[in-house]
């Protein structure tokens, strides 16, 4: 076939003659059909100000008229009228406390408090934590917590706080999946859940236009009786809550990008079609942890919340930029549109 790269760039290109003159606004020419032979066809030429100037004599004329359905506008003009919003603060959100966490019987656990330091340490190589408002966390409430967890989950976690018993510690983490529990394992997972739930309200009423709270004990496998994979309290998921129920919101989109499924994330909006959930994680046919059937992609959502949950369980190896962006863009962003 032949290639008619360069014909095609002269037909979408600046518009301008070699004197740099506007060109007409209807042109003719002739553009390869890939036969070798050329056909003529008219290309329609208008410029920025002219496409403006359409639009504004559009919206002035009313939705009434015969043109209603020939509008013409430009795209950016929506992203104009909310450029004040759109140079809002960044908040950031971190406090040191929660680095102190870490296994009494296993200095080899992969739930380390580097995993907290490294984090924080990159963001201040790069400047980021000065460029951001800071948002100060606090500890989440027994009635924010219990929403979503069992008193039964709470109080268990809540009779540890202090507890200095290294084996008795270590057989109550015994009968979880993934889980150790320090003398302040109790004090650090309130305060991660009431940093995430902080950080939300600071975004919903307008402090700060966007944010991020950097916070451990993480939470999205920790489920409504359920201790697991190194998380205590959803925070997510007790931030998401809050939100419903007393900032006078109700749509929330949760992107979980993870190695792992959010499992206790998905376990507390299943049903609930305010909240959808989207989880990228690998997946490997069921045989990668958490290794549940319900984190593969037919696992949609149920009553009200049906069509509302979206596991995008990824079966290959070895992905990278290139086929995140595609999920992104291919899938999230729709989503997140509708």
């Amino acid at each position: 076939m032949a290639d008619d790269s360069k014909d095609k760039a002269g037909a979408t290109g600046t518009g301008r003659t070699k004197s740099g003159n506007q060109a007409p606004r209807n042109t003719s020419r002739k553009i390869s059909d890939g036969s070798g032979r050329g056909r003529p066809r008219v290309e329609a030429r208008i410029s920025v100000e002219e496409l403006r100037a359409a639009y504004h004599k559009q919206l002035s004329l009313g939705s009434d008229t015969d043109t209603d359905k020939q509008t013409l506008f430009d795209p950016m003009e929506k992203c104009r009228s909310v450029l004040g919003v759109a140079r809002g603060e960044t908040g950031v959100l971190w406090d040191d406390r929660m680095a102190e966490p870490h296994c009494l019987w296993d200095d080899d656990y992969p739930e380390c408090p580097a995993r907290y330091t490294s984090v924080i340490n990159r963001c201040q190589e790069l400047g980021l934590l000065n460029r951001c408002t800071r948002v100060s966390p606090r500890v989440a409430t027994t009635q924010e917590i219990t929403k979503l967890h069992s008193e039964r989950l709470h109080q268990l976690i809540t009779s540890t706080a202090g507890v200095t018993d290294a084996d008795w510690l270590e057989d109550i983490s015994a009968g979880y999946n993934s889980i150790y529990i320090h003398p302040k394992t109790s004090e650090m997972a309130e305060l991660a859940a009431g940093g995430t739930v902080a950080m939300v309200e600071a975004v919903v009423t307008g402090t700060v236009h966007n944010g991020m709270a950097i916070v451990r004990p993480p939470g999205h496998h920790a489920m409504h009786d359920t201790l697991c994979g190194y998380c205590y309290y959803n925070n997510v998921a007790i931030a998401a809550r809050h939100a419903l129920d007393n900032l006078g919101v109700n749509r929330i989109l949760i992107v979980d990008w993870d190695v792992h499924h959010g499992q206790g994330t998905q376990q507390m909006f299943y049903g609930d079609d305010r909240v959808m959930y989207l989880s990228a994680h690998r997946y490997q046919h069921g045989a990668y942890w958490p290794e549940l059937r319900e984190s593969d992609f037919d696992h949609v959502g149920e009553g009200a919340g049906l069509g509302y949950n979206c596991n995008v369980a990824l079966n290959a190896t070895g992905l990278g930029n290139l086929e995140y962006l595609s999920i992104w863009t291919q899938l999230l962003l729709p989503l997140a549109y509708q």
